[in-house]
């Protein structure tokens, strides 16, 4: 069976300046009945659509479910709890996406990102309780907030070359499945609980890590309930001028 998408127009959806804000009522008729979603890259006045606004298609008791969304690559931000609790299974982030905002994806089933290579800022519980797998962040990431891939089931983080990820905050990779993990040579904050209960089952590595030399803060607990090297009962960090326990 082909797919059929959302066939939208312009009067689907409800604006402010080039910011799409939600669906008129035109459009929420059409998403109850097809969940397939195509958001148009201009505005009705003809300017290149740049921003989805908060909660724009939010599916809190709404009816939306919507199970597959194509953004178009003109936008460069997404606000706070745009996509949440929909059905989004794969997603494609645009070209020129700059920032995503808290909770964009939120507990919205989402198993696969395909990242754009101009990301700079991933917000908090931007992807809480999603399926990711193996995740491949682009270069130009330079922070993940608090709880961002939170119980995101991520079994494989992979940074980018020459990433500039300077910052993740608390909890921002917890509750996850990694076995390891290859920090990027620029970071310099890891918040309290950033990597905690890793837990990935047999086989499970996550017992030393090595830190580079720009790191300047390691919060409390960061590494907390993961494997562990048995005769410390933590994670062991090897650092520039030596290692100490997590």
């Amino acid at each position: 069976f082909r797919r059929v998408l959302f066939r939208s127009f312009k009067k689907d959806f409800t604006y402010s300046g080039q910011k799409v804000t939600g669906f008129s009522g035109d459009g929420e008729r059409k998403i109850k009945r097809n969940k397939n979603l195509v958001i148009p890259d201009e505005t009705p006045d003809g300017k290149p659509l740049l921003v989805v606004g908060i909660d724009a298609f939010r599916n809190l008791n709404a009816g939306y479910d919507i199970e597959t969304v194509k953004i178009p690559d003109t936008v460069v931000e997404i606000e706070d709890y745009a996509f949440q609790f929909n059905e989004i299974a794969e997603v494609t982030l645009p070209r020129e996406l700059k920032t995503l905002g808290m909770g964009v994806f939120m507990m919205s089933n989402v198993n696969k990102v395909i990242f754009n290579e101009k990301l700079e800022y991933i917000d908090q519980a931007c992807f809480f309780d999603s399926d990711l797998g193996e995740v491949k962040l682009p270069a130009t990431v330079n922070t993940i907030m608090n709880a961002a891939f939170r119980k995101a089931g991520i079994t494989k983080l992979t940074f980018a070359p020459n990433s500039k990820l300077k910052i993740i905050e608390n909890l921002g990779l917890a509750d996850n499945k990694l076995t390891t993990i290859d920090l990027p040579k620029g970071i310099e904050k890891i918040g309290n609980q950033a990597f905690g209960n890793n837990k990935a089952g047999q086989g499970n590595k996550f017992t030393e890590i090595n830190v580079p030399a720009s790191l300047k803060s390691i919060g409390f607990q960061a590494f907390l309930n993961n494997p562990g090297v048995p005769k410390y009962n933590a994670v062991v960090i090897h650092t520039p001028e030596g290692k100490k326990q997590s």
